[in-house]
């Protein structure tokens, strides 16, 4: 009797092991596909048992819509196996990676059942794989990976906004990507405030976009150049403070020693003077030099004062009128205003060319109070804005102005206070037919 119960229980056993024996496998692993295309996954199962069997397959995952193969029972013989071509057709907007696992299991035995996993990834049409930014000395390299279904053609746009979000440089690039390119551009960022910004690439009339950022260290630089015109009876001395560096340069001091003996006569009042070793020294706080912005601080020297007097005059009127001659010949700019209604106020800069050439390569730079804000609308060319705490700066690019011609910039303004705001002066800078650079300034202005 013991003999036939362990001879049963050895047959159970045996049989419930066999029942395991099956292998199940998918091919390949991992697939990528457009929309609206036929991916073919192959299903392999094998009958390892000595028995034979049946199988029954199912499949877990999303869409499974896109499913087109409708899944047997299968019969295998011992030692058999056989092969299912699984077909997923992915349908509609959807993009990203799916995960599925397809599970056998067996009829007749009802043992452990054998599963394996497939992923699809659907691409868009056209991809941005990757975007780095890197910054190397007064350029940022932007280095981008784009993925396409095939050939195509696209534009990318480019947007660089400052940390107040305020757009500072866009552009586009036509690119054709044959299934993949990687493509490298440069932006120059040189006159960049310091500041950290950021740089977002999109590909043209799609939501594909990729973003990075990067940082425009403070970089403080002040050079003072000093011109000295001089004859035996006077001289005048022109200091030119220029900020080269990127950072407003806020009460800025000079200091300039004047012989104490000598008569002087200030262009440029001093805060104040007094006497050091036996010479005057005169101190002059200027209270702000914008980035790429000069001041200057004039005084004159009368070496002579009373052998030279009619010679001063005489020379002096001579200047004045060779002085008129070529401020009548060079380009002009003139600021005003038109209050609107309410706050708002329509700031005019005027543009006139009297020479009797062209100008080229013209910048126009302005500068808004901090007590006034910049409309985002413009009736005539839009400048480049930067905003910081100074203020707003507002920059206009213009290829040339022909000789005799007038031009008109304008931008509106909304005051944050009531009364008096003081607006700086705006200037022009050129190049004239002979290569010559010049710069003019505006009036000052007050919005009331």
């Amino acid at each position: 009797m013991r003999k036939f119960v362990f001879a049963t229980v050895f047959m159970i056993l045996l049989l419930s092991n066999s029942a395991l024996a099956f292998e199940l496998g998918v091919s390949p692993s991992i697939q990528k596909s457009g929309a609206d295309s036929l991916v073919t996954y192959i299903i392999v199962i094998e009958n390892d048992q000595n028995y034979a069997d049946e199988y029954e397959l199912s499949i877990e995952g999303p869409n499974l819509a896109w499913i087109q193969t409708m899944l047997p029972i299968l019969k295998l013989q011992p030692d058999a196996g056989e092969r299912i071509d699984l077909n997923l057709f992915p349908t509609g907007q959807v993009r990203g990676v799916f995960n599925y696992t397809i599970t056998a299991s067996s009829i007749r035995y009802h043992g452990t059942p054998k599963s394996d996993t497939f992923t699809l990834e659907v691409l868009p049409p056209i991809n941005i794989a990757s975007f780095i930014v890197r910054k190397v000395n007064n350029q940022v390299e932007m280095v981008m990976d784009l993925e396409a279904l095939g050939t195509k053609t696209t534009s990318l746009l480019f947007q660089v906004t400052d940390s107040n979000g305020m757009l500072v440089r866009d552009f586009t690039v036509d690119v054709e990507i044959d299934q993949s390119k990687r493509i490298t551009k440069y932006i120059d960022v040189e006159d960049f405030l310091a500041g950290n910004y950021d740089i977002m690439v999109s590909i043209v009339d799609t939501n594909l976009y990729k973003k990075a950022g990067f940082t425009v260290d403070p970089i403080s630089k002040v050079v003072q150049k000093r011109k000295v015109t001089s004859n035996p009876l006077w001289k005048i001395i022109e200091v030119t403070i220029e900020n080269q560096g990127n950072v407003i340069e806020e009460n800025y001091e000079y200091y300039q020693d004047i012989p104490s003996d000598a008569f002087t006569g200030f262009v440029t009042k001093p805060d104040n003077c007094f006497e050091e070793d036996g010479e005057m020294k005169c101190r002059y706080t200027i209270r702000e030099i914008q980035p790429g912005m000069t001041a200057n601080v004039i005084y004159r020297i009368d070496l002579w004062p009373v052998l030279g007097a009619y010679a001063l005059t005489l020379m002096a009127a001579a200047g004045a009128v060779a002085s008129g001659v070529k401020r009548g010949t060079r380009p002009k700019i003139k600021k005003r205003s038109i209050r609107k209604n309410g706050s708002e106020h329509t700031v005019f800069l005027e543009l006139k060319n009297p020479y009797r050439k062209d100008i080229e390569n013209i910048v126009v730079r302005d500068w808004v109070s901090p007590l006034a804000t910049v409309v985002n609308k413009f009736d005539s060319v839009k400048p480049v804005i930067r905003k910081s705490d100074a203020g707003t700066e507002l920059i206009w690019k213009l290829d040339k102005i022909e000789k005799k011609d007038d031009r008109i910039l304008s931008y509106k303004i909304r005051t944050m206070i009531n009364g008096e705001i003081k607006m700086p002066k705006a200037y022009i800078r050129y190049k004239n037919v002979k290569g010559e650079k010049g710069k003019v300034f505006s009036n000052p202005l007050i919005v009331k």
